[in-house]
């Protein structure tokens, strides 16, 4: 018998949802891969005091749903749990023998983080080093957001949204920062900017998994804490090009294809 696995999501609305008790119409689900069962429109409840381009940021597309649902459809029969009010009622009633969660919920982590790192780091790296620059690459909902925030408005600092030449503005960085706090999920742009070469300073946080990868990734314990490697790195080239060249192999070991390969062993120690 085929084994049942539950894939737990959120799904991203094509606009932002309305306030509770708001007189407007649900948001609009976008069609998707015929290979993925349709998913129910569902009115999303949502607090008031909340800026609401940010509510999402955690939240999947419909292409990276089908995506994971196609992936794991290679190993089982997939069952669509979306992550509202009644996601305890479908679950019991879909009986996964496992569930894959994606789900991350509301608020943004990557926006409260690199708050943090502009107030609490920020203003110590660009004291050493004047001439500092600090890009930041958001989604394409972050110009938005930060638009009249005085902290985005910093002298060195740049906000793009979303970029689809990510390489090469990580060819042309000097270093790469991960200033996350109590996150969860696959570190997906924290292992990008390894394998582009370039030395991540981490929260320990960020590094969730990570920690001891290669020598070019630099954790810290939390983001204050980021400031002193970040001025040191800068002024010490030699010392940073040598974190670079870490050997690809200890990275691998942290590639998809390994945590396939124990989820397979899981699953078939679960159905045998």
């Amino acid at each position: 018998m085929a084994v049942r696995i539950g894939l737990a999501f959120n799904l991203k609305p094509e606009a932002p949802a309305p306030v509770a008790g708001a007189d407007s119409p649900s948001p609009v689900i976008p069609k998707h891969n015929s290979e993925v069962p349709a998913l129910p429109s569902a009115q999303r409840v949502l607090r008031d005091d909340l800026e609401q381009p940010d509510l999402y940021a955690e939240w999947d597309e419909q292409g990276t749903i089908d995506a994971v649902a196609g992936a794991l459809s290679t190993i089982g029969e997939v069952v669509l749990l979306e992550a509202d009010e009644s996601f305890p009622e479908k679950l019991r009633a879909a009986r996964p023998d496992f569930v894959f969660n994606i789900a991350e919920g509301l608020y943004g982590p990557n926006r409260e983080g690199i708050m943090r790192f502009l107030r609490e780091a920020w203003p110590s790296v660009r004291e050493a080093i004047p001439g500092a620059t600090l890009t930041i690459l958001g989604g394409d909902e972050s110009l938005e957001i930060v638009r009249g925030d005085a902290l985005f408005t910093q002298s060195g600092v740049s906000v793009m949204g979303h970029r689809d030449d990510v390489p090469r503005l990580l060819a042309e960085a000097t270093l790469a920062i991960n200033p996350l706090i109590d996150i969860r999920g696959s570190a997906v742009k924290l292992v990008e900017t390894l394998v582009a070469a370039r030395v991540c300073v981490t929260t320990a946080d960020g590094a969730r998994g990570f920690a001891g990868a290669t020598p070019g990734l630099v954790v810290v314990p939390d983001v204050a804490g980021m400031a002193g490697p970040i001025v040191a790195l800068l002024r010490d080239a030699a010392r940073r090009h040598a974190l670079e060249r870490a050997d690809p192999a200890h990275l691998d070991a942290f590639g998809w294809h390994h945590s396939v390969a124990r989820l397979r062993a899981l699953i078939d120690d679960l159905v045998t």
